[in-house]
């Protein structure tokens, strides 16, 4: 038997819109009750283990507050009739129980995980092109910045002229290639 849940817990679970929401998100009843720990932890440290079990029972309960957020945004007549006790409990428990719907959470709770790392798969490979991209923006910039130093600094040479003491050499002309010399 599972420990307790606290009385806002216990009050939260009540509301038929927070089981549709534990629907929804794949997420049984039980898995959102503390955990027990039994002593024969298999030589891992039990407190560790408590406390990566508490993380993710407050995981899952964050998961289910935020649908049952949406759900009450979405829906707010079905909120309304909810918490004035308009829906049938009998079906509720139903809900609860059944081994169909378990089956559908599970489904629907691996679907979600699924869509859930492909869209971060999707999100690092867009940071990486984004990155890739940002990279070579880099190095056209500086190719261009040292072609424009390379044209300035000839154009200095041009202006200054052979003769200037501060010039250097020349470059000796190249000879033209014999196809751009006219045919006579």
């Amino acid at each position: 038997m599972a420990p307790p849940l606290t009385l806002e817990e216990q009050t939260f679970l009540d509301d038929p819109l927070a089981i549709e929401a534990c629907l929804s998100c794949g997420i049984e009843l039980h898995e959102l009750h503390t955990q027990t720990l039994s002593l024969s932890s298999h030589g891992h440290d039990i407190a560790s283990m408590a406390e990566h079990a508490e993380k993710r029972r407050q995981m899952k309960w964050k998961l289910v507050r935020e649908e049952h957020a949406r759900l009450q945004r979405r829906q707010p007549a079905m909120a309304s009739s909810a918490s004035a006790g308009g829906l049938d409990t009998a079906r509720m428990e139903r809900l609860r129980k059944s081994p169909a719907s378990n089956a559908r959470m599970m489904l629907e709770r691996q679907s979600r995980l699924m869509r859930q790392e492909m869209e971060a798969e999707a999100r690092k490979e867009r940071m990486e092109l984004k990155q890739k991209m940002a990279t070579a923006n880099r190095e056209s910039q500086q190719l261009l910045r040292a072609r424009s130093q390379q044209e300035t600094a000839i154009k200095r040479q041009v202006r200054s002229g052979p003769g200037h003491a501060c010039s250097a050499p020349s470059p000796s002309p190249s000879p033209s290639p014999s196809f751009l010399t006219p045919v006579r």
